[in-house]
Order: C-alpha cells, then sequence, then structure tokens
C-alpha cells in the first residue's frame, strides 16, 4: 500500500499523484456514515473511484437550517459533473473532502436558531442546491445527501404530506426544480438573470432527452398545463412517453431532431443532454423554434459564452439555467404530487453503499428517470416496490398503487425488458363479483412472462390491452373481498395463480396478468 497525502502546495481539489490509503479513523465528536470526494478526477471511472465511505463528524445545523435525517437521497448527473470538476469554473467547491449529493427525503432530527417553518419528526424534502451549498460563503455543504444526516436551509426545505410515501418525492427536488423553473419561470432565472420559459396551454414544447430526471418531469409539466409535447429518447423509452403525455417521440438512434422538426415553431426547446456544442448546431436548432422561441440548456454553459453578452441568435434566444434552490417552487411540485397531476419515476433503488453504481447509471443517458439510494441493505432495497402501505386486515385507502408495466410487445427480449416501467400512481383494482383484493408479498417470475412481453407465443396467447401489469403467480394476504366471496376472509394469506388463458382472454373481468405490483385481483 502507498501511504501519503497531498502535497500542500496542490491547488485545492486536485488529486494526488499516488492513490492515497489510509485506514478510517472515527471523528472526534458525534459522527456518521457518509460518502465523501476527496478530490476532483476528469476521468468518471477514476472520480468515482476516488470517492470513500466511512465515519464523519454529524453536522450541526446553524441559524435558520434543519438537520434532517437522511433516508433517501437521488444520484443526479449534476453530482458526476462535480466530482469531476466538469464544472468548477462554475460552481466553487471551498474545501475537501466533501459529501456530494444535493437531493434527499427524511426526517427533520434538530432545528437550528430561528426556524419557524417545521419542527422535529417533520417529513420533509429537499434540495441543497448548486449555486447555494457551492458558494464560498455558504455556510453549510457543500451538497451533502450522500449520508445518514445533512444540513439544510428551511428556505429550502418543503414538508411532505401524510400519506405520500418519502420515496415518492425524494428524487424530485433537483430535477423537478429544474424542469419546472424551464418551462415556467417560477422563482428561477437564466445563468445571465432573464427569466425563462411561459409555457402555457397550446405551447409547443421540445424536451431532448424525455426519459432523463429533468426530461420527464418536463414531459409531464407540459402536458398538465396543455402544451403540445414532443420528445427525443432512446427506442426502449418510446412507449414510456406516450403515456406520461407527449404528443410526438422519436428514436434519436435513428432521427435527426433537426430535420424532423426543422420549422415547426416550437416555442420552448429544454435540453436535458447538452446537445448543442458549437455555434452551427445552435443556427441548426434555431431553425425548429418560432420567432422569439427559446433554447434552453440545463447542461451547456461555455457553448452559449460563444454568443457574447447577447443571448439571442437569428430571433431565437438560447439561454443556460441552473434550478434555484427554492421552497415556494418545490412546494407547487410537492403539491402536484400528492394531487396525483405528477410523478417521479424511479430506475432504480440502490443501498447508499452503493454510490458508484447509482452515479455510475445517472450518467449512462439509458436511466428512465431517477436512480435512488435508501438508508438501507440490499435485501431491504429490492422489495421497496412492493412494500405494504396498510396495516394488516385494514381496507386499503389509496386508490394508486406501484406496480410494473408493459406498453408494447418487443421481440427482442432485452428491448423488452427496459421497455418495462415501474410506475407509482397505477390504478389500483377493485375487486368484483367472487373475487379478492390481495396485498402481494411475494410474486413470481416465470418463462411464460417473458413469452409475454415479447409476443412470442402471440398465435397461443391472446393479445392483452397495453399497457398491462406482467406476473402470474402471487402470494400475500386479503385484503378487500368482491361481492359473492365465501371462501376466503380479509386477513388470509393466500397463495394464487392468475392463469394464462383465465386472465389474458377477451371475457376475463380482471388482468391481464397482474402479479408485479403492490395489489392484484384473483378470482
Amino acid at each position: 500500500l502507498e501511504f501519503g497525502t497531498p502535497s500542500s502546495t496542490a491547488p485545492l481539489g486536485a488529486r494526488p499523484r499516488r492513490r492515497v490509503a489510509m485506514a478510517a479513523r472515527a471523528p472526534d465528536g458525534p459522527a456518521m456514515s457518509a460518502w465523501q470526494c476527496q478530490g476532483f478526477d476528469a476521468s468518471v471511472a477514476q472520480a468515482l473511484d476516488w470517492l470513500t465511505y466511512g465515519p464523519v463528524p454529524k453536522p450541526s445545523p446553524g441559524q435558520g437550517q434543519a438537520l434532517v435525517r437522511v433516508h433517501y437521497a437521488a444520484a443526479d448527473a449534476m453530482d458526476v459533473k462535480i466530482i469531476t470538476g466538469s464544472y468548477k469554473s462554475v460552481f466553487h467547491v471551498n474545501r475537501f473532502p466533501f459529501v456530494p449529493g444535493f437531493d434527499a427525503a427524511g426526517e427533520v432530527a434538530e432545528l437550528g436558531p430561528g426556524c419557524s417553518k417545521f419542527q422535529v419528526g417533520d417529513k420533509v424534502v429537499l434540495c441543497l442546491g448548486l449555486h447555494e451549498s457551492l458558494c464560498k460563503d455558504s455556510d453549510f455543504g457543500p451538497a451533502g445527501a450522500f449520508a445518514e444526516y445533512c444540513v439544510c436551509p428551511e428556505r429550502q426545505m418543503s414538508k411532505v404530506p401524510e400519506g405520500i410515501a418519502l420515496s415518492r418525492v425524494a428524487g424530485l427536488p433537483l430535477s423537478g426544480l429544474t424542469a419546472y423553473q424551464a418551462l415556467f419561470t417560477g422563482r428561477g432565472s437564466s445563468t445571465k438573470g432573464d427569466p425563462l420559459g411561459s409555457v402555457t396551454k397550446g405551447s409547443k414544447v421540445l424536451v431532448l432527452g424525455g426519459n432523463r430526471g429533468p426530461g420527464h418531469l418536463a414531459v409531464q409539466m407540459a402536458h398538465r398545463k396543455g402544451a403540445m409535447v414532443a420528445t427525443t429518447v432512446p427506442p426502449s423509452c418510446i412507449h414510456w412517453m406516450v403515456y406520461i403525455g407527449a404528443n410526438r417521440v422519436i428514436n434519436f438512434r435513428e432521427k435527426d431532431w433537426t430535420e424532423h422538426f426543422k420549422g415547426q415553431d416550437f416555442d420552448l426547446i429544454l435540453d436535458c443532454v447538452g446537445w448543442a456544442t458549437t455555434l452551427e448546431e445552435i443556427d441548426r436548432a434555431a431553425e425548429v423554434l418560432c420567432a422569439g422561441g427559446q433554447y434552453i440548456s440545463i447542461s451547456n454553459f461555455e457553448c452559449f459564452d460563444a454568443l457574447g453578452e447577447s443571448t439571442e441568435r437569428n430571433g431565437r434566444f438560447f439561454k443556460a439555467m441552473v434550478a434555484k434552490a427554492d421552497s415556494e417552487d418545490l412546494d407547487a411540485l410537492v403539491s402536484w404530487i400528492a394531487y396525483g397531476d405528477l410523478d417521479v419515476f424511479v430506475d432504480q433503488l440502490c443501498p447508499l453503499a452503493e454510490v458508484r453504481h447509482a452515479l455510475r447509471e445517472s450518467v449512462s443517458g439509458q436511466c428512465r428517470g431517477k436512480v435512488l439510494l435508501c438508508q438501507c441493505s440490499t435485501a431491504k432495497a429490492v422489495p421497496h416496490h412492493f412494500r405494504p402501505r396498510v396495516a394488516a386486515g385494514s381496507r386499503v385507502s389509496s386508490s394508486t398503487m406501484r406496480a410494473w408495466q408493459c406498453f408494447s410487445w418487443e421481440p427482442d427480449f432485452s428491448q423488452a425488458v427496459k421497455g418495462l416501467v415501474c410506475a407509482d400512481s397505477s390504478p389500483l383494482p377493485a375487486p368484483s363479483q367472487g373475487q379478492a383484493l390481495v396485498r402481494v408479498h411475494f410474486a413470481a417470475a416465470d418463462p411464460w412472462d417473458a413469452h409475454l412481453l415479447t409476443g412470442t407465443h402471440s398465435n397461443v396467447l391472446p393479445a392483452p390491452a397495453f399497457p398491462f401489469v406482467p406476473g402470474f403467480d402471487a402470494a400475500g394476504e386479503v385484503v378487500e373481498l368482491g361481492s359473492g366471496c365465501s371462501k376466503l376472509e380479509v386477513g388470509d394469506k393466500v397463495v394464487l395463480c392468475l392463469g394464462l388463458r383465465e386472465s389474458l382472454c377477451k371475457e376475463a373481468d380482471f388482468g391481464p396478468a397482474g402479479a408485479f405490483a403492490e395489489y392484484c385481483v384473483c378470482p
């Protein structure tokens, strides 16, 4: 092992020439477990490898701040941009090592002086903010969500309503605020202080990278406002985009969006992928916008600098933005989720110990929505979407559930699996004559599920109505009985088979299938 420390003359954030391998030493005073970035590294692989996990001092809340016990954190592509130093000229990291992560959901554990908005024990969601925690005069951060506890100002937190699981809002803050402020301005502005979007009913919006964290939320928000929404995504996400509200979807691997949408007068283009990197590409994008239209990038800052002080190009406006961490806008987004108007789709849920994997996935460009981290072991993380919501023997009060959904047949099995979407707000089925509603504790995967997803036996199995929930076998607990049921009682533990022909036939009054969900209905 090579032991050593960075040279005292090295610039802040520079990695030492040799890997430092030292045993973790418990800090003096109260401690917690956290991930730390030891220094910048331009290589993503090396930057992730340079992250360390171990005991660090537990932070204390200052004036107007709260100490939050983190239940969930969200991994974001911006986290990788920060630890690789890609944006070190834009965001200031004032000390190393530091704890990465900007989004968290959890419980208020302690309040600093001057706090009046929250109480100890409140469930909250928060955004630590890029400019807010990565500035020279910040009295918290930098960042800090990838830990057992984090400190956040009250003005950057929102209370989570009763009945809303923290996992539903944990991926909301940075991506949600970015999409919201890009489309509607809210409390946000461009990097030069200009207003952003003003999307209303009838607006035409194009989202580049609709499958990503900010992208899939922007598609839903624009659709909710009555806009015509177009988006670019990989082929496995096309049906999902239609499901969440996109009117037009193109596979970016097959079509050039600048040619496909040329002359179609979009009011706003939201770039979630960092597409425009040259003036020539800016000019091509301008041909898609209407006169006075806006191209808003959340990934590229340097390219637009070539435009100088003016953001205008051929009568169109090109702006870069960084979301403002503000509780007023975050409150609005949380209320949308509470009323069922917005869903944060979770592509993967990982234990906190798997931060490197989560960050790697977040920059892959293949995620559908967000990658979350939880304070749990691997064994607990796997069945996250199948945890019971109500006490044993009680009736189900919610009208929605979490479930995996298939939107179309895909002959290629790998594409079929990628096309599955875990939806947080799938309609909860209701038991009818002779049927029971069962809370699923376990479900079984079977080769027949694969045949159904790929349409391999479409000549034998009837085509299901899309979207549908796959899965034929389940074991769980009866939570509700339809009329005419005499064999079972609420609270009974049961095992069931939804059946191939039984749930897939045209005359079936349940299914098709349905076991890969929190609840299913079975005769």
